[in-house]
């Protein structure tokens, strides 16, 4: 008997062949879905630093620009207080020379001193007229530097505006050929120019003038402000030198006053006696009052009045004169100052590419370092034209913004 063999199962082969086909065509999809998504997150962020660079840009211009008319602002005040110390330079050389022509006068019979106080007076006559002859031309230097800084000021505000505009397309070309730049006008934004058409304006009208003044006034060194001492004290005899330079504004016009005058003032039984030594003044744009009651003017008119009125009355003249500068100030606009751009990247329907956009914001801030530049008083120092603290630094962007910001882009 005989027994059959069983057939033998043959092995199938290419099954695993096939699962592997499939798992590698699976990750390889996966694999280029993530790709993409990596490109287009990297695309965002290059969107969105372009947009920080320009913000930033801009930002710096705008605190450059701040910071330039608060130099030049300074630089103003001092080159109008320059004005008044050379008046008051040239008023004391006078007094000078006059008191020592008195002197001289007094002293020619006495032997030996007459000759030598006529020599003095001779000497300091000569340095008077000298200062005097200089002194139209000076003042004139000093107003035309005045001028150039207002020039100065008006220029640089349009160069910064319109360069800001120049540098912010630049770094969006430069950064990618199909970038743009959206200067956003949404309503709930500050327009880009309001940091330099409604944070800012120029000078004008009677209180801006008067504010001026008053600056110009509080800046005065103490040798333009009050040029008076004691240099005599005798029983029953004093000796008073007083003066000041005084600044004022007439019309829209600034005025300069300078005045000194010494005496002698001898003490009598209700009042002293003034017997006047040396006089001195000048004035530019509006003369000098005969008489004045107040403190003013170092006191001269008060304590030596007929000094005063001789100084008044022989006072130089200096020709020609200027307005009131037009510096720039900041207004009443107290909101935080932003600049606030975007940038995108427009889609594109060949390659199906979505639009891209992001939106960069910077803040102009003013803070004094306490730690540097103390003030003297300790006080909070608000946001000026008149010290160059202005710097920027980058702001967040609300993410509700960004939703409205969206539809607009």
């Amino acid at each position: 008997m005989t027994m059959q063999a069983k057939p033998k199962l043959k092995r199938q082969h290419g099954q695993v062949l096939m699962l592997a086909a499939l798992f590698m065509a699976g990750f390889l999809f996966v694999t280029l879905g993530v790709v993409r998504l990596t490109l287009q997150s990297q695309e965002q962020l290059h969107v969105q630093h372009v947009a920080d660079y320009v913000a930033d840009a801009a930002g710096i211009i705008a605190a450059r620009d701040l910071n330039f008319k608060a130099v030049t602002n300074r630089a103003m005040l001092a080159n109008e207080v320059v004005i008044g110390q050379l008046m008051g330079l040239s008023s004391w050389f006078s007094m000078g020379s006059k008191t020592m022509e008195n002197i001289a006068l007094i002293s020619a019979w006495v032997p030996y001193l007459g000759p030598v106080m006529q020599g003095v007076s001779k000497v300091v006559k000569g340095a008077d007229q000298a200062i005097k002859k200089a002194l139209p031309a000076a003042v004139k230097a000093q107003q035309l530097v005045l001028q150039l800084l207002q020039s100065a000021q008006f220029t640089f505000h349009a160069a910064s505006w319109a360069s800001s505009i120049l540098t912010m397309q630049e770094i969006v070309e430069a950064s990618h050929p199909e970038y743009e730049l959206a200067l956003l006008n949404h309503a709930s934004l500050q327009s880009f120019k309001d940091v330099w058409m409604k944070m800012q304006t120029r000078r004008s009208g009677h209180a801006q003038h008067i504010e001026y003044i008053r600056m110009v006034a509080e800046s005065r060194d103490g040798f333009s402000q009050k040029r008076t001492y004691r240099w005599l004290t005798l029983p029953f005899v004093k000796a008073n030198k007083l003066g000041a330079s005084e600044v004022g504004q007439q019309a829209g016009k600034v005025y300069w006053h300078a005045i000194d005058t010494t005496a002698l003032q001898v003490g009598g039984f209700f009042t002293d006696k003034e017997l006047p030594l040396g006089w001195g003044a000048n004035y530019l744009q509006k003369k000098l009052p005969y008489k004045l009651k107040g403190l003013g003017y170092g006191g001269s008119y008060k304590v030596l009045p007929f000094s005063s009125y001789l100084a008044a009355k022989s006072a130089l003249p200096i020709p020609g004169g200027h307005q009131v500068p037009s510096q720039y100030v900041l207004t009443d606009y107290t909101a935080p100052v932003y600049i606030t751009v975007a940038v995108r990247k427009p889609a594109n329907e060949e390659t199906g590419a979505p639009k891209r956009w992001g939106v960069g914001r910077t803040e102009l801030v003013y803070s004094r370092p306490a730690k540097w530049w103390p003030r003297a008083d300790q006080a909070y120092e608000k946001p000026n034209l008149f010290n160059a603290f202005w710097r920027r630094q980058k702001a967040p962007v609300h993410p509700v913004e960004l939703e409205l910001l969206g539809l607009q882009i």
